[in-house]
């Protein structure tokens, strides 16, 4: 074991730096400025990677008291041999306001009172868990959980909503965690916060030449997601049970939002599904990241050129996102870029 290792370190370190940051971007390893811990970082990433078994169940969640997202693969093949399912009945969005909070008993029938608020959101937090989170008739090794800005929009303060998401999302760590401790059986799952400027930066933003809007990329990420569900060409890294019109490819972004709103049962509010996209895109990444660790152990096994390894991946990514990209009129790189993105 000490040897593999030992050999792992050492092709690893023959590389150049920015060709084991991009190594790094592709497995969702952590980027860092000095090349021997460059190394370890994926040196560790792999431990981890070795750990999950060779198809995962994956849960990612877009937070939201009223907007809560979540998309569940699974049986997700880390080969990338076979693409995830998305089903229509494991992506779902709630307002927990609603489906949580009508079964609230305030302790002192003050409902807004500090102690309320928060015995009410570690009340949610809870439930979450329970209801969602571990379900009996799926289990999760992964869950990704989109990490909260304290700060939206360039404001200087942070909004009431923003904080009781930012608490929320802390809760159901906290929660987590305890339930781990006093469960042996829930260790196998691993917690994976993730923010969503790493997600876009993963998707996105590493290959393209010039910076764009957080608004912009999000318009790209809705653009993404529909050219993924209706491509003849093979250019979707998932598989999809919606039912979809026949004229669905020529319709307008409104019209194709409640398409899928319909299919998910859901009401046709505002004709938004970006927090939708946003848990299957974190998901996905999750997916991605898996797919390309295994494919670089691959590598390292045979002993072939990591240079190869990367130039490999980047090709495959751009390739799924090239049409969507094209068509809002922004270029690509031909390759990745070498900075990370937290």
């Amino acid at each position: 074991m000490l040897a593999k290792r030992a050999n792992l370190i050492q092709q690893l370190s023959r590389c150049k730096n920015s060709v084991l940051k991009e190594v790094c971007l592709a497995c969702g390893f952590s980027v860092k400025s000095k090349k021997e811990d460059q190394v370890m970082s994926i040196v560790h990433g792999l431990d981890l990677f070795n750990k999950f078994p060779r198809k995962v169940n994956v849960l990612a969640v877009d937070m939201g008291l009223k907007n809560f997202s979540c998309c569940m693969f699974q049986g997700v093949d880390v080969t990338g041999k076979k693409q995830p399912l998305l089903r229509t009945d494991s992506w779902k969005k709630y307002d927990l306001h609603n489906v949580f909070g009508n079964h609230y008993v305030p302790l002192y029938g003050e409902r807004d009172s500090l102690m309320e608020t928060k015995r009410y959101l570690s009340y949610l937090s809870y439930s979450i868990i329970e209801d969602i989170i571990l379900k009996p008739q799926f289990m999760p090794h992964i869950v990704v959980i989109e990490t909260q800005r304290t700060r939206s929009n360039s404001l200087s303060a942070t909004l009431p909503n923003v904080l009781l998401n930012y608490t929320l999302e802390n809760m159901i760590y906290s929660t987590l965690y305890t339930l781990q401790r006093n469960n042996a059986w829930l260790n196998e799952m691993t917690i994976v916060p993730m923010t969503a400027n790493k997600m876009v930066h993963f998707w996105l933003k590493r290959f393209l030449t010039d910076n764009i809007s957080s608004s912009k990329t999000k318009s790209i990420r809705s653009e993404l997601f529909f050219d993924w569900l209706d491509n003849d060409e093979g250019r979707s890294p998932f598989l999809h049970d919606l039912k979809l019109v026949d004229n669905f490819r020529s319709m307008s972004n409104i019209q194709k939002s409640r398409q899928i709103l319909s299919n998910l049962n859901l009401p046709p509010k505002d004709n938004k599904i970006d927090d939708l996209v946003d848990s299957l895109l974190y998901g996905l990444t999750i997916y991605k990241n898996l797919q390309s660790s295994h494919e670089l152990l691959r590598y390292i096994e045979q002993g072939k050129c990591i240079e190869t390894y990367v130039a490999q991946t980047t090709a495959q990514h751009v390739d799924l996102i090239k049409k969507s990209l094209s068509s809002a009129n922004i270029n690509t790189k031909k390759n990745g870029s070498d900075k990370s993105r937290k």
